[in-house]
């Protein structure tokens, strides 16, 4: 029999398996509530109101946290189930923080335990006598009681789930809107965006969605405002998640882990959308992502969007891409680029060298013009020299060791060419050894390592940094003086890669607001040319026409 508080309703989790089950309890929709769930209790959220089920299939509420998510967050869990026919729970993980179940701990009641086990029964009392709080997990391993146990003395009412935090006050949110409002922006720059975001944080919270954890760092320090990735510790994360939840979070960066971060009536912010960071491992686009969000949304971009990136629902442009770009500097021969670093190192401003492509160079033989290649995908082989010699393919990944001998003609007069990153490195050792230079490589052993070199970088601990696109954080940081583009068209295969490579320079233009450096064996390439000119709207206008 229920009584007048509780309410017969579905319960969905952030496990995709499970679907919506039938509770009952006192919470109202969208509250986030603990309940049985086989052998252990997990978190769950208030789905809908359920009033015609049998009393067989209700289980009980363990327990009701007081928060409530907001009503756009339920909103837009139910626009992408029924976009992509997934259960609700499988974007249920992006509204709540990590480690929700940490969140409540257990007090046992002084009545008698229903159980016939003698020492269960024992060490249960023992744990009744001295009235402290256990988690779940903690009282289990105090007293060897199995989960069954556990769950029969929850549904006993020997056992009580109080609440670790205080109780977080309901708080009245406006409806959603029928359909989100999406503003495109195109050619901001660096200090043009950190204007606007800070102009809109007053009006309404705002969230602003970037690519990675290590943007999302980036942008937290340029605008002193919190980061809520995948990277934040657990702790942190939870901690934000309760100040957001209570309406004191006026502007957080977030990346694709947040992008359901219960707000009260936020303004959702996307920056180049264009990069890897925002594609989903499932079936889920971006484009569906945002036309699911009955919030307003606005979009920076630094280029259009090119052929093949999907349909933006319902777009209306707030700033043209302008006419005019800023300028690059663009040569084809070597001594024009080291004679601006001597320059630059002599007044004392540091220097950063984008490299299109990792490792040394390739292998060949001088005698023959034999390269290494891949055996398997037929592309040559890239030398890496460090920290042991290894050829490796760019495709499959597949390493070997190094011939000393051409297998063609038999030589040994082996030379390794090329304009990769470990080469760029050697080079300017040798040219400047008295600059300070550290290398940041794409993918490295240690994260860790990679973050403390960009703080190195972000301290003025060193002169040159040499580095792929994983260290494009330090190519537009404020403080880098002199940015140096080394051969960034790499091996163009085809043309989705040349487009590829004009969306990363055109960001880079319009994030640098001086000293843009780019150094090409192709400088015919129509790209390269209306860099040079300033005149990137042409470019792109082309690529429309050709395509």
């Amino acid at each position: 029999m229920l009584s007048s508080e509780e309410r017969v309703f579905s319960v969905i989790f952030p496990h995709p398996p499970w679907g919506p089950l039938t509770y009952r309890g006192a919470a109202p929709p969208g509250g986030v509530v603990f309940v049985p769930l086989k052998h252990r209790v997990t978190v769950g959220v208030v789905w809908e109101e359920e009033p015609q089920v049998p009393e067989r299939e209700i289980r009980p509420v363990a327990g009701f946290t007081g928060a409530v998510l907001p009503s756009w967050v339920l909103t837009a869990l139910r626009r992408l189930a029924a976009r992509t026919g997934h259960p609700p729970g499988k974007f249920l993980s992006h509204a709540l923080p990590p480690g929700m179940e940490d969140l409540y701990h257990l007090q046992i009641r002084p009545r008698e335990l229903p159980l016939r086990v003698p020492g269960v029964r024992r060490r249960l009392l023992e744990a009744l006598s001295d009235r402290r709080w256990r988690a779940w997990k903690r009282l289990r391993q105090t007293t060897r009681a199995t989960a069954r146990d556990l769950l029969r003395l929850l549904e006993a009412g020997a056992i009580e789930i109080r609440e670790r935090y205080p109780l977080w006050k309901e708080k009245a949110h406006s409806p959603p809107s029928s359909s989100s409002s999406l503003r495109m922006l195109y050619g901001l720059t660096l200090g043009e965006k950190r204007r606007l975001l800070h102009a809109w944080a007053p009006e309404r919270p705002v969230m602003f969605w970037v690519a990675d954890p290590s943007l999302a760092r980036f942008w937290g320090h340029l605008l002193h405002w919190p980061v809520y990735s995948s990277a934040t510790p657990p702790g942190m994360r939870r901690k934000l998640w309760e100040e957001a939840l209570a309406g004191k979070v006026s502007g957080v960066v977030i990346t694709r882990a947040g992008f359901l971060l219960p707000l009260p009536r936020p303004v959702l912010v996307v920056d180049e959308p264009w990069m890897e960071g925002f594609f989903f491992r499932t079936d889920l686009t971006l484009e569906a992502v945002l036309s699911s969000l009955p919030l307003p949304i606005r979009v920076f971009r630094s280029a259009p969007a090119l052929p093949g990136e999907g349909s933006w629902p319902d777009v209306r442009v707030a700033r043209r891409f302008p006419e005019r770009s800023p300028r690059w500097k663009v040569g084809s021969r070597p001594h024009f680029l080291w004679r601006a670093v001597e320059r630059a190192l002599e007044r004392g401003h540091n220097l950063a060298f984008w490299v299109g492509q990792k490792g040394f160079g390739f292998l060949r033989c001088q005698v023959c013009g034999w390269r290494a290649r891949c055996p398997r995908d037929n592309v040559s082989l890239v030398l890496f020299r460090y920290p042991a010699p290894r050829l490796l393919c760019p495709r499959c990944g597949q390493e070997s060791s190094p011939p000393l001998r051409c297998p063609t003609c038999g030589s040994e007069d082996l030379s390794a060419r090329g304009k990769g990153l470990e080469a760029v490195a050697e080079e300017v050792k040798h040219r400047f050894p008295e600059a300070r230079v550290i290398t940041l490589t794409a993918r490295p052993d240690n994260p860790a390592a990679l973050r403390r070199l960009l703080l190195l970088w972000e301290r003025g601990g060193a002169d040159v940094l040499i580095g792929t696109w994983a260290a494009r954080t330090a190519f537009v940081h404020p403080v880098t003086r002199w940015f140096v583009a080394w051969y960034p068209e790499g091996t163009l295969r085809s043309r989705k890669d040349e487009w590829r490579l004009a969306l990363r320079l055109s960001w880079l233009s319009w994030m640098r607001e001086e000293g843009r450096i780019l150094l090409t064996a192709r400088k015919d390439l129509p790209l390269f040319h209306h860099l040079a000119r300033g005149s990137l709207r042409r470019y792109f206008e082309r690529v429309y026409r050709e395509t």
